[in-house]
């Protein structure tokens, strides 16, 4: 199948919209002056037909249609083939001609080619299936990657803190993963932020005080004994006869109170107010009641309560010194303060009311757990020091578990994207590998069958003699085309000087003239033939661009005639090529000659055609294209040039150089040939006559004038003076200006040339 549709864009003088060809036919000619972009056209074309990895990144904007590289083979004859043939070597790789009589090997060739083709769409449809299945996964995968970077988000206010991969999402995901083949750490941002804080933003520094084990142990035993003694009850001796008096009525802590008041009274008893009949007799009862015991016992209890005291300061002390110097345990000490001072101060008066009454049982308020909230404590400090101590290999810590936090919140997502990425991987993939290699073993021993027979059918002396036989028809004598022995399957030629014993390359002796005519013979037997095996059962698409350089008429005449041998007709079906080995043909010319000669319609060339015109208006290449053959003189492409750019608006320097040196040229032709004068008597002169100097169409005018006067293709000095001003003009003042003495010496003229 040939090209049927051709875009260039954004690519040499091809702008961002460019061109597109849709309706290319078997034969195409294409007609443009130098400079108007069909180089680019075949450059396109010959980009386009490598394998992708090869291509161009210019040309990525540009495509083909209808051309598989699988049943075509694009040959192009310009200035790079030339080169890569003939310039860097003086050899030629052989061109191989097919034994057109070994019908039945032919006949197996095709059922071969049959076969490899419809193979080649099999395993086309296999790819693109595989193709899709790993786009899915891909696009799946880059959402994810996308996803996993973003949740960094909830990390970006810990400033003084960096992630690893901040640049590159791809090695973030990928380490995201490895975590997760692990067990992450489990944590919450806010411990992670709390870290951060300590780590970070907290200077973290030795605390070098606690509360010693001895405080606690000293604090703990000094309430336990007081505890003790508050407990007990505590009366006088039971052998005074007023024992049971004063335990009957529960009055221990009154009458011992109350004794120290007999000195003071001497007639009644303190106690009773009655009279008092014997004061000592009562002291003597009273004070052995009273005993030794009964003192001892109550010094105990302010003893007990002292010590609890100095147990209860010392701790105190400590605790203030704590929370002064160690804010990290500030709380807790200040909590802890609280409450034993609250549970002493209690305890205090629970001192005094048993001292008061020694014979009740007045237990303490015990202070509960301050073993453990002081244990707490100095954990807390331990705690601390340790960081300090090691607060870089905590910091890495705190790092993994950033990790590890981002990790377990995209847990189910990588897990989704794993479970699908697997199955494609080992049930799809192999699947489709299997089908693959089944089909490339099947296309390598069918290219191996067709390589065999085609080995049956190779002449190369024939593609030989048939350059030598052109060559010396057109009296080209003095050198010849040889074949090199080779003991390899690749033949190869090199030109050879008749007259000369030399091995040099003689191609860079011979005249433009004679390359150019060499390597289109050459590019010729490429056309009819083919200079790989492997490649001899492919359909050709011919370009040729513009194969007349430096040739006299006798030998341009005869590339033509070459030219018309591969694209004849068939006898039977006018609308396809003679040579059933050629699909499509495309010729690319500036030489007016040339294309009148190659596109006479008379000629039996294949009747699928269409005429295309490559031109530049504006600074950019474009294409129309015509089932007839264009104008082929000078004149007439002259005015159609003028006509294409007469509606483009404003002021382009470049665009009105070209337009400006065509009109001159169309003014001087039609001057010319109507046999205008020359000089102040030439009635051009009179366009201008009413025109004031400081009028645009003035200077422009004058300016197209003075060309007539001296040399259309020179700059003169009179035409010196407005030239700066004359480009410097808006488009339409141009064209106002030419219209202008078109009025005067060719109206009608005019008016049948822009129609």
């Amino acid at each position: 199948m040939p090209i049927t549709s051709l875009t260039i864009r954004n690519v040499a003088s091809y702008d961002a919209v460019g061109v597109t060809l849709s309706n290319l036919k078997k034969l195409n000619f294409f007609f443009g002056y130098n400079g108007t972009g069909k180089s680019t056209i075949v450059r396109c074309i010959r980009n386009m037909s490598l394998p992708i990895a090869e291509q161009l990144p210019e040309y990525k904007d540009c495509s083909i249609n209808g051309y598989n590289s699988a049943q075509e083979l694009v040959l192009v004859y310009d200035e790079q083939f030339r080169k890569n043939n003939f310039i860097d070597s003086d050899k030629i790789k052989g061109v191989f001609s097919l034994n057109q009589q070994n019908a039945a090997i032919d006949a197996k060739i095709a059922l071969l080619e049959t076969k490899i083709a419809q193979l080649t769409q099999d395993n086309l449809a296999i790819q693109l299936r595989k193709k899709d299945c790993e786009e899915k996964i891909s696009a799946i995968r880059h959402q994810l990657v996308e996803v996993c970077f973003a949740d960094r988000n909830q990390f970006k206010g810990f400033v003084k803190a960096t992630l690893q991969y901040g640049r590159n999402k791809e090695q973030h995901f990928e380490h995201i993963k490895e975590i997760l083949k692990s067990s992450p750490i489990t944590t919450t941002f806010t411990d992670i932020a709390n870290d951060y804080n300590k780590f970070y933003e907290q200077e973290i520094k030795i605390i070098n005080l606690n509360i010693e084990e001895r405080l606690c142990n000293d604090f703990i035993f000094a309430e336990q004994n007081l505890n003790n003694w508050l407990e007990k009850i505590i009366v006088g001796k039971d052998s005074v006869d007023i024992a049971d008096l004063i335990k009957k009525l529960n009055m221990t802590s009154w009458v011992n109170e109350g004794r120290i008041y007999l000195d003071k009274v001497n007639e009644k008893c303190p106690f009773c107010q009655q009279p008092l009949v014997d004061k000592n007799e009562l002291r003597m009862k009273l004070n052995s009641f009273f005993d030794d015991n009964f003192q001892a016992s109550i010094q105990a209890i302010k003893d007990a309560g002292n010590t609890y005291h100095i147990a209860y300061e010392v701790l105190k002390k400590r605790l203030i010194q704590l929370k002064e110097h160690a804010p990290l345990v500030a709380k807790l000490c200040d909590d802890l303060l609280v409450q034993i001072n609250n549970i002493y101060q209690k305890n205090l008066d629970v001192v005094r009311q048993k001292i008061a009454q020694p014979n009740e049982i007045k237990p303490i308020i015990a202070c509960c757990d301050i073993d453990k909230k002081i244990q707490i404590i100095n954990q807390q400090i331990e705690k601390n020091n340790t960081d300090a101590q090691n607060i870089e290999t905590l910091k890495q810590e705190w790092i993994v578990k950033c990790w590890s936090l981002m990790a377990l919140d995209l847990k189910e997502n990588v897990l989704r994207y794993q479970r699908k990425e697997k199955y494609v991987e080992q049930k799809l993939k192999p699947i489709y590998e299997l089908h693959s290699q089944i089909i490339e073993s099947k296309l390598a021993y069918y290219k191996q069958q067709i390589e065999l027979l085609r080995q049956q059918t190779i002449n190369t002396k024939e593609a030989v003699d048939n350059i030598n036989n052109i060559l010396s028809s057109v009296g080209f004598t003095d050198f010849t085309i040889e074949e090199i022995p080779s003991s390899t399957v690749s033949t190869q030629y090199r030109l050879k000087r008749i007259s000369s014993t030399s091995s040099t390359n003689v191609y860079h002796s011979l005249s433009e003239g004679e390359k150019t005519f060499i390597s289109f013979l050459y590019f010729y037997q490429l056309c009819i033939g083919t200079d790989n095996m492997s490649n001899s059962t492919l359909k050709k698409i011919v370009i040729i661009d513009d194969p007349i350089s430096s040739l006299d008429s006798q030998i341009l005449f005869i590339v033509s005639s070459i030219i018309h041998k591969l694209d004849i007709q068939d006898i039977t079906n006018k609308h396809t090529f003679k040579d059933t080995g050629i699909s499509q043909i495309i010729l690319l010319t500036h030489n007016l000659y040339f294309y009148k000669e190659i596109s006479f319609d008379r000629r039996p060339f294949c009747k699928d055609v269409m005429h295309y015109r490559v031109y530049k208006p504006g600074g950019f290449s474009k294409i129309e294209y015509s089932n007839k053959a264009y104008p082929t003189d000078d004149y007439s492409l002259l005015w159609k040039s003028v006509k294409e750019s007469k509606d483009v608006i404003g002021i382009d320097e470049n665009r009105n150089i070209m337009v400006c040196n065509v009109m001159r040229r169309i003014i001087d032709s039609y001057v010319n040939f109507i046999g205008l004068l020359q000089g102040a008597g030439n009635p051009t002169w009179s366009a201008i006559n009413s025109l004031p100097t400081t009028d645009p169409r003035y200077i422009v005018a004058s300016s197209f004038i003075s060309q007539i006067n001296d040399e259309s293709h020179g700059i003169t000095p009179f035409d010196s003076t407005y030239y700066g001003k004359v480009i410097r003009q808006d488009t339409s003042t141009l064209y106002a200006a030419f219209k202008l003495i078109f009025d005067e010496i060719g109206q009608d003229h005019y008016n049948m040339m822009m129609r």
